[in-house]
């Protein structure tokens, strides 16, 4: 589906639809940076993009498209709505379970709208910091959220949202990837990200997660199995809030 102002030509109107028609939607958006850089004087209003995998994208005032940058006077920039086939959810728990190799830390997400839950490993230094931010421990030095937060705001940006939106190839299996959607005075960009970096920022400034719905399926499968994997997550999804506190000295 593509909704835009009558103000491209029908042969750009058509060049864009056969990208759209091919899944190819970051060629039609360049070609309408293009068509916006031949007619400075009538610039596009906004154009929106539905792909074939439910993405919606607008394009606005501000910014780079495709690696084309516009006139600074009539710039464009993508941004992301929210998707069709992402879930809302929040980040709702850490936890610290035991192995025969030692703790290893879970985030756990809930569901916003119903009851999904999305159990995700994490490294020990994430686990802890997460842990303290959600049981409100302060320290006396920003940690590394703290200054990846405090240099976002410091810039003059902030999060649109964290998603949460694809398997990735590791050895020894698969991991979750996440894509992170900032905006500051340049414009929009999408960062990649591990899941944990995501939401150790988003416990410090929140913003909207959204996780895709393939990623809710291949975790519904994991816990559905017998492995000793399966058993550790299926007990972090029962196990309380990891509380971090401070070591008191020995008299």
């Amino acid at each position: 589906m593509i909704l835009l102002e009558d103000r491209l030509s029908a042969r750009d109107l058509v060049f864009v639809a056969e990208f759209i028609d091919v899944g190819e939607p970051g060629l039609a958006l360049e070609q309408m940076a293009d068509a916006l850089c031949e007619d400075r004087h009538d610039p596009l209003g906004c154009l929106e993009v539905q792909t074939q995998a439910g993405a919606c994208t607008s394009l606005l005032p501000g910014g780079k498209v495709g690696g084309i940058s516009l006139p600074a006077t009539e710039r464009a920039v993508m941004t992301s709505l929210a998707d069709v086939g992402f879930a809302p959810m929040r980040l709702a728990k850490v936890v610290a379970v035991g192995s025969e190799d030692g703790p290893s830390f879970c985030a756990v997400l809930e569901g916003v709208n119903d009851d999904s839950r999305l159990p995700i490993w994490i490294g020990q230094t994430e686990g802890f910091y997460l842990s303290a931010a959600l049981t409100g421990v302060q320290f006396g030095r920003p940690m590394s959220p703290q200054f990846a937060a405090g240099l976002l705001h410091a810039l003059g940006g902030r999060i649109r949202q964290v998603r949460i939106d694809r398997l990735v190839e590791v050895p020894g299996g698969t991991a979750y990837g996440s894509t992170v959607e900032l905006e500051g005075p340049s414009g929009v960009a999408l960062l990649d990200a591990r899941p944990s970096d995501a939401l150790s920022l988003v416990a410090q400034v929140p913003a909207p997660i959204l996780v895709a719905q393939d990623v809710l399926a291949d975790a519904r499968a994991t816990l559905e199995g017998d492995s000793p994997d399966a058993a550790l997550l299926r007990l972090a999804l029962q196990a309380e809030q990891t509380t971090i506190g401070r070591q008191q000295p020995q008299p």
